[in-house]
């Protein structure tokens, strides 16, 4: 019996051979994780009216992500660790928790992308939800060339993440992408307070290779906010609309953007409530290890408000210069000098309180600020 059996197992053995017999594979469907991070390591020395007002090094950021990549999903994790020099403002009215502190820990970006839904994946879409980037202008592009960081950041009239959901798709033949984002409005460090939400769209087209035109639309109508002890409405708060019209341009060792951008604020009376900037930025690669930067930026606070010296609206201008050194792939060394500087001699604008410059020099007509930064990453 035990050799009809032997005989029996040969002779199958033998007939898979001939016939080709295929074994499949089991397959693996364990997520794939990867761990990435980098710090910003500063020394800032800031002069307001030829005067020193501030010195000192700091860690201005350390960003630390997790993502992951499943089989039908893709999520990410990122923690901004934040060194702020004059303190994060924790909350400046509500007990307990006011003041600031001098370290904070926030979610950054947490967000899962949805990659393969039936009716998504065949037009290019992916669905994303979380606390993700807020795809506008140039704001969740930008690679900080320069130290500082866009106009509309600045100027804090676009936050760089946002609690929500977003629609991200791709143009046909590679002519670029968009994106189409619902978020709540408060940006990532504070919770939702308010019953209204934002929209932010974005179409980025490019034309050729290097080229690119992008428009950006953000709607931040809040409804009203604030909420009573009864969990009723309080009081009611503005709408916000800001647009941005882009031209970007990166091929070989050049790189820049042409940025316009317009916010207009829909409560205003005594002003027009519209305010209007521009930005302009070149960089360009001298060698292989060596980047020259230039910036300029130039802030109308409002078109309709009045422009004498004491005004708050006192438009005004920033400039940047700047070497961008690169040690190996993931250690840059940045030097830059940055000086705002006022259109109307003699003005005291409050041009630089939302910049890395010191809010000491905030009220003065004129601030020069030295900057080195170690740009280092895993």
């Amino acid at each position: 019996m035990k050799r009809i059996l032997f005989i029996a197992a040969i002779a199958l053995l033998a007939a898979s051979m001939s016939f080709g017999m295929t074994v499949v594979p089991a397959t693996d469907t364990t997520p794939q994780l990867d761990i990435t991070g980098y710090q910003w390591d500063r020394y800032a020395a800031t002069y307001t009216d030829r005067s020193e007002t501030g010195s000192g090094f700091s860690i201005q950021r350390t960003y630390i992500t997790t993502q992951v990549k499943g089989t039908d999903y893709e999520g990410r994790l990122t923690l901004d660790i934040n060194n702020n020099q004059y303190g994060e403002i924790v909350n400046a009215t509500a007990l307990p928790a006011q003041g600031s502190v001098d370290w904070a820990i926030w979610v950054k970006y947490g967000y899962a992308d949805l990659t393969n839904l039936p009716c998504f994946k065949m037009a290019d879409i992916k669905l994303r939800i979380g606390l993700q980037p807020v795809y506008f202008g140039e704001i969740d592009t930008w690679q900080y060339p320069t130290i500082e960081k866009t106009v509309e950041d600045i100027l804090s009239l676009v936050s760089s993440g946002d609690q929500g959901m977003a629609v991200l798709g791709n143009l046909p033949m590679g002519y670029g992408d968009y994106q189409i984002e619902v978020t709540n409005g408060a940006g990532y460090k504070k919770v939702e307070s308010n019953l209204g939400k934002q929209i932010t769209g974005s179409i980025n087209i490019i034309p050729i290779s290097g080229i690119g035109i992008r428009y950006s639309y953000l709607s931040n109508n809040t409804g009203e906010d604030g909420l009573n002890a009864m969990g009723q409405p309080s009081a009611l708060f503005a709408a916000n609309e800001v647009q941005a019209l882009e031209l970007n341009y990166a091929t070989g060792p050049i790189e820049g953007y042409l940025e316009g951008v317009q916010s207009e604020s829909k409560d205003s009376a005594a002003t027009s409530g519209i305010l209007q900037a521009v930005s302009a930025y070149l960089g360009v690669k001298v060698i292989d290890q060596a980047q020259v930067v230039l910036r300029y930026d130039e802030t109308n606070p409002d078109t309709k408000g009045s422009k004498n010296l004491q005004s708050a609206y006192a438009p005004y201008n920033r400039y940047i210069a700047g070497v961008n050194y690169f040690l190996t792939k993931n250690c840059t060394l940045q030097f830059d000098y940055e000086m705002v500087q006022e259109k109307i001699k003699g003005s005291k604008v409050n041009a630089i309180s939302a910049g890395p410059l010191s809010p000491i020099g905030a009220i003065n007509s004129n601030a020069n600020q030295l900057l080195a930064q170690l740009v280092w990453g895993w």
